[in-house]
């Protein structure tokens, strides 16, 4: 229906102007409608409409196939959706089209690392922190980090952590990640040191509550403190799986 109205609108035009619309005329006609879908799938995005959105987005890629910002998003609501080879394929044809498009390749490596394909993964992000013109380095060196922790590379994984929050002090999960991997390194004093970190920057934050609650119940032997952090860590996300865990604890600790 759509291209019987671009040809409609084409007729109209040659009927009073002359000659009639040529090739590249009805090139550009395409790719600003390729646009126009663009914006109305962000717009549904942002209101919950994803249904709406991806509808508007496969129109916005048959009209133009080379349009990396509806490639983009259709890639980031499927990997939403956890359907990570969809969202890899819509990446990867981003990438194709525009290898500078940095923040389509951190998201690629996410993908990497949520299929546990830790080598790809470092190899992806790596390449990413040698890229001088990516503007949020903390994220892929945090992303590179994580990779090789869950490769057993804990004193690369440190560095790359502690260089992310360098670049963005305020990277609650560099800090976390930091604490995990100094409890990897059986160094408990640093590990205490950075999930306070997480929790001083995002208070809100559950995991490095659980994980302080731990230490202080396990190793310290103080159920007050470890109380404490456990009830913050519920408070802070209820519904999540640190809080289940972290409310786990709590009963036990009350139990007779």
């Amino acid at each position: 229906m759509r291209t019987r109205l671009l040809s409609s609108a084409c007729l109209a035009l040659a009927l009073v102007l002359v000659p009639a619309c040529s090739g590249s005329q009805r090139n550009a006609e395409q790719l600003e409608l390729s646009d126009y879908h663009y914006q109305l799938a962000v717009g549904h995005y942002r209101a919950r409409e994803v249904p709406y959105a991806l509808r508007e987005l496969l129109t916005s890629i048959d009209l133009n196939a080379d349009n990396t910002s509806a490639l983009y998003l259709l890639g980031f609501i499927y990997q939403g959706r956890r359907d990570f080879e969809m969202a890899e394929q819509y990446y990867l044809q981003a990438l194709g089209l525009d290898p500078e498009l940095h923040e389509v390749k951190n998201n690629l490596g996410t993908v990497y690392l949520e299929q546990s394909r830790w080598e790809e993964a470092e190899t992806l992000f790596r390449e990413l922190t040698r890229t001088p013109t990516y503007m949020t380095p903390e994220h892929a060196l945090n992303n590179l980090g994580w990779a090789q922790y869950n490769l057993g590379l804990y004193r690369d994984a440190l560095t790359n952590f502690q260089m992310a929050v360098e670049f963005g002090p305020d990277h609650c999960l560099a800090w976390n990640n930091q604490g995990l991997t100094f409890e990897a390194l059986d160094n408990l004093s640093d590990a205490r040191r950075a999930y306070q970190q997480a929790i001083r920057r995002c208070d809100d934050y559950p995991e490095p509550h659980y994980r302080l609650g731990v230490i202080a119940m396990n190793v310290d032997q103080n159920l007050e403190e470890a109380v404490v952090l456990f009830q913050a860590c519920v408070d802070a996300a209820p519904e999540t799986g640190y809080g289940t865990r972290c409310q786990e604890y709590l009963d036990a600790i009350a139990a007779p």
